[in-house]
């Protein structure tokens, strides 16, 4: 098509390809996803408007490790991150064909991220040389220049309007982003002198990623002063110690009333045939602290653990992510689980039972993850 072959590597880095979307689905474990981009059909003219696309960066992968031989990580590994000790064991997960997943997937600390972004607010100087003229320079301040600066706009096309640079997102106030799934981010603020990296997961809260850019604003930002902070008393550091050895997921919380738990205990509930494929589903009570949530489908029978008042950590069935789950009653006959993936996807699973008088069970099941686990969405009415 003369769309794609008008197509340039800058059209691709500034998200502003022939196609007005990600051109593969990232839950088909047979289609090429390289080669799609180059087998759909474009949708409009290349270089005119910015459209996110996730098989521009992920093409953009392919291309460097087709040329270079190396898995895109260690190629960077060897020309820039190591020098700045990026982690040894971070790696980049792979798509059905064996490319790295050049639009998302990277598994790091957020240290390293930390490192990668003083490096770029230093203007792609190593960041223990933060500040100084004669610091090494481990990445091309030249390209850096470019790929940091407003190359498109994106209004429309984005709940930010910032506009966009070379795979980077611009920020207010001329500070520029790595932005990742559910709110795991990088940010860089020239103005202020910062960075500030995050692991999250904002998917299924509306406006979440504003709410983290607007605390940021509110709690950081404005609260800022030219002068130093005090030194913290002993008390004061043990205080923030203790809350930092505290922090936890969250937690689901019990209504506190009487619930029907006594009646449904143990008790199968048969589905009705659905598109899902679920047979049989039972919630059954260990003790007042912990709780199975079983399900059976074609493939088996299959068991989550969960906490009540605690999180129980566990393998999620099926798809062997390691998660932490809680249950707790939100009436009389609505019991909640949720499992949270601590592993490679960034993502919870929710599970409401309703529990009718006349035997039956309602369950709606809702996914936050993009690609996985697909077939906990939607509601299914069950019989006991």
């Amino acid at each position: 098509h003369p769309w794609l072959e008008e197509m340039t590597i800058k059209d691709m880095l500034r998200m502003e390809t022939c196609h007005n979307m990600t051109t593969y689905k990232k839950t088909s474990t047979t289609e090429n996803w390289v080669r799609s981009f180059f087998q759909t059909v474009p949708t409009h003219r290349p270089g005119q408007i910015f459209m996110y696309d996730t098989s521009a960066s992920h093409t953009l992968c392919a291309l460097v490790e087709k040329l270079t031989g190396q898995k895109l990580l260690d190629f960077l590994k060897d020309r820039i991150l190591r020098q700045i000790g990026f982690s040894e064991e971070s790696y980049i997960m792979e798509d059905p064909f064996g490319v790295s997943m050049g639009g998302s997937g990277l598994m790091a600390k957020p240290t390293d991220m930390l490192k990668v972004g003083l490096m770029l607010l230093n203007g792609g100087k190593h960041p223990d040389d933060y500040g100084k003229k004669d610091g090494r320079q481990v990445y091309p301040k030249e390209y850096l220049d470019q790929a940091l600066k407003f190359q498109t706009s994106t209004v429309m096309n984005s709940l930010w309007d910032w506009g966009y640079g070379f795979q980077f997102w611009k920020m207010p106030g001329n500070g520029f982003a790595m932005i990742g799934m559910g709110s795991q981010d990088t940010m860089c603020f020239p103005e202020q002198d910062m960075v500030i990296t995050m692991n999250s997961d904002t998917q299924g809260i509306p406006n979440g990623s504003d709410m983290i850019l607007n605390l940021i604003r509110t709690e950081i930002f404005e609260q800022l002063s030219d002068q130093p902070l005090p030194e913290l008393g002993e008390t004061e550091q043990k205080l923030w110690k203790e809350k930092l050895e505290k922090l936890e997921l969250p937690l689901l919380e019990d209504w506190g009333g009487e619930n029907v738990s006594q009646m449904i205990n143990g008790k199968d509930y048969k589905f009705y045939v659905n598109k899902a494929g679920f047979y049989r589903m039972r919630l059954s009570f260990e003790n007042d602290q912990t709780g199975v949530l079983e399900y059976e489908n074609e493939r088996g029978n299959h068991q989550i653990p969960f906490g009540m008042g605690s999180h129980q950590i566990g393998m999620f069935p099926e798809y062997d992510q390691l998660c932490v789950s809680s249950g707790a009653w939100c009436s009389k006959d609505t019991f909640h689980v949720c499992c949270q993936m601590i592993d490679e996807s960034v993502a919870a699973v929710h599970f409401k039972l309703v529990f009718a008088e006349n035997g039956t069970m309602t369950i709606l099941m809702k996914k936050t993850e993009e690609t996985k686990f697909n077939e906990f969405q939607g509601v299914y009415t069950a019989v006991g």
